[in-house]
């Protein structure tokens, strides 16, 4: 099903250690909870270096560790190969998402393809919200209003991009736009020199290389994605969710901003211990403020959305560990 040629080799990255620092003990066997030996100084893999994600790894890190006393370290990684790694046993602890696995899998993937694969979700870690951002001088007011103009779908080949296209005909204008196919380093610099008229791709809340639009002298608003385009594109990209983009995430923004999330979880193999996999899901969710204070963006990282957006199949461990938690699961 899966085919390695299709995805970027990384090379090798040094693993970076996190301390046990910041416990309540100095000690670890004085933790509340350990795990096996075997299990004891897993690394966990993220994503590109100092990225979000890379980030909530490293949090997540330093809360097993500290709370736990294991000794688990961080690796940077793409959320491809992750799949593809995941998927083979090469590593015990990951962060994807289902887009990564459609994306490299040799057929195309669907709902039924998902549910066999070896991956599964341990924990909800971040999601990324899709914008749609245009001059506030552009007179452009909805997706309809796009037709004809210049924009920024992200790097071609890139699922932002896939799903920026698949926006645009959705709305009806796919075949009048004039596409751009850069990055957001490249597409901050064409919207501030007016080189464009709209800005597309995925990002935090906020994104940093977005805001710049939103600081620039051309100010900057959100295009909401109404209903019918949202239903639209979930037929194609099925793991996208319904989400929105609250209420002054960028300066000037009055009202929240309807669009679609891509979540990117942490995920374990299906043959981890489930013992294992609830005392990991138990911690993170017993500590999700400490990895909020480390990064702001896992204010969603909960068990409520663990539950709600689980993407792959959830891990038993983590079934039992949400309905210890009082927290249903479908």
């Amino acid at each position: 099903m899966f085919n390695s040629k299709r995805i970027t080799t990384f090379g090798a990255l040094a693993a970076l250690l996190i301390t046990a620092c910041g416990s309540d003990s100095d000690d670890p066997d004085d933790s509340e909870a350990t795990v096996p030996d075997e299990f004891n100084r897993m690394v966990l893999v993220g994503a590109s270096q100092g990225g979000e994600l890379y980030n909530w790894v490293v949090a997540a890190s330093h809360v097993f560790n500290t709370e736990l006393g294991m000794e688990t370290s961080v690796q940077a990684g793409g959320t491809q190969q992750n799949a593809l790694d995941m998927e083979s046993g090469s590593i015990t602890f990951g962060t994807t998402s289902v887009s990564d696995l459609i994306q490299i899998s040799e057929d195309e993937a669907g709902p039924e393809s998902i549910e066999e694969t070896n991956i599964r979700t341990l924990w909800a870690g971040i999601s990324t919200p899709f914008h749609v951002i245009v001059a506030q001088d552009s007179g452009i007011e909805s997706l309809e209003d796009l037709e004809g103009r210049t924009i920024v779908t992200g790097i071609t080949g890139s699922l932002e991009s896939e799903v920026a296209l698949t926006v645009l005909e959705c709305a009806g204008v796919g075949d009048s736009v004039d596409v751009q196919n850069i990055g957001k380093d490249e597409g901050a610099a064409a919207f501030t020199d007016r080189s464009i008229d709209a800005w597309t791709g995925f990002g935090g809340r906020p994104t940093a290389a977005f805001l710049q639009a939103f600081e620039s002298n051309r100010g900057a608003e959100l295009l909401e994605l109404d209903d019918f385009t949202r239903d639209c594109v979930t037929q194609e990209f099925f793991d996208l969710v319904e989400s929105e983009i609250p209420a002054e995430t960028y300066p000037g923004q009055e009202d929240a901003v309807a669009t679609l999330d891509q979540w990117f979880y942490a995920v374990v193999p299906a043959d981890m211990p489930d013992e294992v996999a609830e005392r990991l899901a138990l911690t993170l969710a017993e500590h999700q403020d400490q990895l909020q204070s480390a990064l702001p963006s896992a204010e969603y990282s909960t068990a409520e959305n663990t539950a709600e957006f689980p993407g792959f199949q959830l891990h038993p461990g983590t079934v039992s560990a949400l309905e210890e938690l009082g927290v249903p699961v479908e």
